[in-house]
């Protein structure tokens, strides 16, 4: 399954692999996918904590020990405090959880980028998605289609999102907050969910202060204590060339947005916008806009599909607006509508000639039969009661389709029955009269003597001698 995922994503290795803690998966991401780093499901661990422990205290600090940012110090500083408090330490599942601690303690999960992402809920979700439009019994044909209807579904709700992130004004805080400046930029720039995000740690920048800050020439070193505390815990580095700021709490390494200490930072360095070594373009609005190349490689099939879907998503945000303002009045519908069919035409010809060509390109290089990725229908296979249906006549007798004619039961011969066979029995022909006039009889029809008299002509001498004498 592993090896299938990767040949769908070109080879392509995940940094983070996120799995329910199953330990045969620990073991095939070891060996398919090297490198990548492996993380528990938060949901799952907390899952069992309460199946392990039943108390909801200790579940609740052992979950701040899993989302905290902290140092590792701290980690095994407050892990032996919880142990002591509750009297744990003999317990085999709180060993074991300590064992892999690496994989879940935020503490040391810290740093590998997991784009806010500690559950397997997502993928559950999508399952929970597709089985709303999915069943059982459906065929290849129903399942294609409820699986694109399923994704209409996904892309409505993502269009929805990037409007609302676009094109609607967010909440800021009123004009008396010295920070509204970061505020204004950041809503700019990030999409609304990372932007709320972002808005708790420019909050939280408030209990950060300054403590004795360090020229080395290229970068200087900012120490900061929390507010009442008076103890240093995180250090930034400021570069001056690039304007890149390093945070040793790692959360810009771990979700790409500013923390706190950064914040803090740049308030200290009076710096008012969001320098652009901190923007990542996966968080931010313009990250569909992205320049495409037209240029095609040879066998880049897979490319040439992602280029067609950016694109699509392009111009799908793109015309948002687009939308709203033309429908609000007559003629700016009228005028659009008329804009939007000459374009149509327009790339509908050159969509034309541009597959025309490339089929006969196809046609020329290689063959459609070749390709795995299309669905055709199931071969169709033989039942025992078929007999040889193909491959041309068994033997003389076969006619021109291929068929074998009828034989005759008493002669084995071709072109007659057992009806009109020269060779039947003159016993076996007096039998299929008498037959014939048990089915004619009077009695069994309900019928009048002269209807039997008038079809006489069909019996022979013995059987209108019983008509007379039943007469």
């Amino acid at each position: 399954m592993l090896t299938k995922f990767l040949k769908c994503m070109n080879n392509k290795k995940p940094l983070v692999v996120i799995t329910d803690g199953d330990p045969a998966m620990k073991v095939a991401i070891d060996m398919i996918i090297q490198g990548a780093f492996h993380r528990s499901c938060t949901w799952h661990i907390c899952n069992n904590v309460f199946k392990r422990v039943r108390d909801p205290h200790f579940k609740t600090n052992f979950k701040r020990l899993m989302y905290k940012y902290m140092s590792e110090e701290e980690f095994e500083m407050e892990w032996k405090n919880l142990m002591d408090e509750y009297d744990l330490h003999g317990s085999e599942w709180c060993v074991k959880s300590y064992n892999e601690r690496h994989t879940w303690g935020e503490a040391f999960v810290k740093g590998h980028f997991c784009g806010g992402t500690r559950t397997t809920q997502r993928n559950e979700s999508m399952n929970s998605a597709l089985k709303k439009f999915l069943e059982a019994c459906y065929p290849i044909r129903e399942f294609i289609s409820c699986i694109d209807l399923a994704c209409m579904k996904l892309q409505h709700r993502e269009a929805q999102r990037t409007f609302i992130s676009k094109f609607t004004t967010a909440q800021l805080p009123p004009f008396t907050d010295p920070v509204r400046p970061y505020y204004k930029n950041a809503a700019e720039i990030y999409t609304r969910d990372i932007y709320y995000k972002v808005v708790e740690q420019i909050k939280d920048e408030r209990a950060c202060v300054v403590f004795n800050p360090e020229d080395f020439g290229d970068h200087l070193l900012l120490s900061f204590n929390r507010f009442q505390h008076g103890q240093i815990r995180y250090k930034v580095q400021y570069y001056k060339i690039n304007n890149h700021f390093s945070c040793d709490c790692l959360l810009f390494e771990t979700d790409d947005y500013p923390c706190k200490h950064i914040w803090a930072c740049m308030k200290y360095l009076n710096i008012m916008l969001i320098p652009p070594s901190l923007i990542l373009k996966r968080w931010t609005n313009d990250a569909k806009l992205t320049t495409l190349t037209t240029s095609n490689e040879a066998g880049s099939t897979e490319q040439d599909e992602l280029k067609q879907m950016a694109r699509y998503d392009s111009l799908n945000s793109d015309t948002n607006l687009l939308n709203i303002y033309a429908s609000t009045l007559d003629n700016s519908f009228a005028y659009v509508k008329n804009k939007i069919a000459r374009l149509t035409a327009y790339c509908k010809d050159a969509f034309d000639q541009t597959s025309k060509q490339d089929e006969q390109a196809s046609e020329s290089s290689r063959g459609h039969q070749d390709n795995p990725n299309i669905v055709r229908d199931s071969v169709n296979v033989k039942t025992k009661g078929m007999g040889n249906q193909q491959g041309g006549r068994r033997d003389g007798n076969d006619n021109e389709s291929g068929k074998k004619e009828r034989e005759c039961r008493i002669c084995k011969g071709t072109g007659h029955n057992l009806l009109t066979c020269p060779q039947r029995p003159q016993t076996m022909h007096h039998k299929q009269i008498a037959s014939s006039s048990r089915r004619a009889s009077p009695l069994s029809h309900g019928g009048s003597i002269e209807h039997s008299q008038t079809s006489s002509f069909m019996y022979d001498d013995s059987t209108q001698d019983s008509l007379h004498s039943f007469n």
